[in-house]
Order: structure tokens, then C-alpha cells, then sequence
């Protein structure tokens, strides 16, 4: 896949069913890609402002993805810093973010921490 990462200049995840965080769209951002997502499931989780446009899943979808491409397409500038923003984002969130995530967790659940 990164071969095809790095051919696009964006990543578009047009998804209109529930689903949980898409490998795709960690993928497009560890990869330095503008991402266009929409807002269903866990895939506005993992994303900000900074690195994504989010599209809402309503009847405008298709226009406003379509907006929100030309936008992107049009400001090369603009693509450069979402794509740093990208893929900061995701080495911010590795797998010892992940993994003290899911142990506060179970503390949480358990009521003690994993030390006790």
C-alpha cells in the first residue's frame, strides 16, 4: 500500500456505514495524506481538523466531498500541512499510547491498577 500512499496527493474515505476505525484512514495519515472522512463510526476517533476534513453523512455528502477535494486539490500548501499534521498525529498515538489507553481501561473496570 504505500506505493499507492505515496502516488495520491489525497485520501478520500467516503464510508456511509457504521464501522469501526478503518485501517485505511491510519494508514493514509502515516503515509503524510490529506484525508476526506466521513463522520460514521470510530473514524472520526483518530482524526483532527488539522489532518482531515470530516464530511457529514447526510444528502450534501457527495457535494460537500466533493467541495472539500477541489479545496484540497487547488492548495498544495494547505496538503503539506495536513499531511505533517497526519502523520504527527499518529506517532503521537503508537502503541504505547495504545497500550496505557487500554490499561487505564482495565484499572478502571477492575478497580485497581495492574501493579496491586
Amino acid at each position: 500500500m504505500p506505493y499507492y500512499y505515496a502516488a495520491a496527493d489525497i485520501c478520500a474515505v467516503p464510508s456511509v456505514c457504521e464501522e469501526a476505525s478503518g485501517l485505511t484512514v491510519l494508514e493514509a495519515l502515516a503515509a503524510g495524506r490529506p484525508l476526506i472522512a466521513t463522520d460514521v463510526g470510530g473514524i472520526p476517533e483518530n482524526l483532527s481538523e488539522d489532518c482531515a476534513v470530516v464530511v457529514p453523512r447526510d444528502g450534501k455528502m457527495v457535494y460537500t466531498m466533493a467541495e472539500a477535494i477541489r479545496a484540497l486539490k487547488d492548495d498544495g500548501e494547505l496538503r503539506r500541512r495536513m499531511g505533517e499534521a497526519g502523520k504527527k498525529l499518529v506517532e503521537a498515538r503508537g502503541i504505547g499510547q495504545y497500550y496505557e489507553s487500554f490499561r487505564e481501561i482495565l484499572t478502571e473496570i477492575c478497580g485497581r491498577s495492574h501493579a496491586d
